[in-house]
């Protein structure tokens, strides 16, 4: 709220008690072109209590004619600084007193100091904004790629003493560079149909560079279609090219699954059946996708031949095998940037 201030107006005050006190002229301002906000009454407040003050230091004025007190007026205050009770008494008349030194110097100090505090506020709010923009361009320049892996146990880590350092994808990332954000998504045991409601909307809310996807082991061993389980590829496929198009999409297909001990039980023709069919599908989503196919089965032999690759459980890598994996995926992506 803001109130408006004559020079001719004069004000009656009264104390708490309802007792009227010796009156005194508040001031001449000349304030009739705006509007006085709330710092301004807090001014008015302090300079009538100065002027107050002042008087009790001054030689009382006495009327030449009746030897009486002269009688002036100030404002009423009630529990407020904001004159919300005020009301004009009489006109004041000795338009020609004027504000004690004192009270115009604490005046001039105090909206400078206003001035100040305003400049100053805007000042650190620009700094504000300025370091924020700062932070986020640094974040930007320091975080380079973000790379998102969505998988199954072997993208977990299963088969080693530390699945959550020790994992291809892990190992791929060290490879991609140093300034790499990294989100493994492994599951173990998902299937592909799971995955699309599990680690998808994970993966798009990433916002990657780089994706991999390697899930078909568990669809197969889960006796899957192969039907359904390229339906649920080219979907998710899809979720990502749709959310990401940037981004690079590397597809592992299915390795050589006789070759491990897990499988040995397995009817053997059968399982290279499925393999065969699973991969067949896999490449021509790939394809239709235009995204990176990374090829296991090919290099799968090699692993074979390597003991110290697999893990004791007959399924997944050991530690030095997903080093090994991590490579053939790298060499992929590096292959198909050119």
């Amino acid at each position: 709220m803001s109130a408006r201030v004559s020079s001719r107006l004069t004000w009656k005050y009264s104390t708490a008690h309802g007792k009227k006190q010796e009156k005194w002229p508040f001031c001449n301002f000349q304030f009739s072109f705006f509007q006085i906000s709330y710092p301004f009454d807090i001014l008015n407040f302090l300079c009538y209590n100065l002027c107050e003050r002042q008087e009790q230091f001054q030689p009382l004025q006495l009327n030449p004619k009746t030897r009486k007190k002269k009688s002036y007026s100030v404002p009423r205050f009630n529990n407020s600084i904001l004159p919300h009770d005020t009301r004009a008494i009489k006109k004041y008349d000795n338009p020609s007193a004027s504000l004690p030194l004192f009270a115009k110097a604490l005046l001039a100090i105090m909206s400078l100091c206003m001035l100040m505090l305003t400049l100053s506020a805007c000042s650190q709010a620009r700094t504000a904004v300025h370091s924020g923009q700062t932070k986020s361009s640094a974040a930007r320049s320091t975080t380079s790629l973000t790379y998102v892996a969505i998988g199954a146990s072997e993208t977990f880590g299963i088969g080693t003493n530390a699945p959550y350092t020790e994992n291809w994808a892990t190992d791929l990332a060290m490879k991609l560079g140093p300034q790499v954000h990294f989100v493994d998504l492994g599951v173990p045991g998902i299937l592909i149909h799971q995955a699309l409601q599990v680690e998808v909307p994970v993966a798009v809310d990433a916002h990657p560079n780089v994706v991999t996807v390697w899930l078909a082991v568990n669809d197969i061993i889960g006796n899957v279609p192969v039907s359904s389980y390229t339906q649920d590829l080219n979907l998710l496929l899809s979720r990502l090219q749709a959310a990401t198009p940037s981004a690079r999409i590397a597809v592992a297909n299915v390795p050589d699954l006789t070759l491990l001990p897990y499988f040995d039980n397995y009817d053997q023709q059968l399982l290279q059946t499925q393999v065969s069919a699973y991969n067949s599908a896999i490449a021509s989503t790939v394809r239709r996708h235009h995204d990176i196919l990374v090829d296991i089965y090919q290099h799968w032999q090699e692993i074979s031949q390597h003991p110290e690759y697999m893990s004791s459980d007959g399924l997944h890598p050991s530690a030095l095998g997903y080093a090994r994996l991590a490579e053939v995926f790298y060499q992929a992506l590096q292959t198909a940037q050119g």
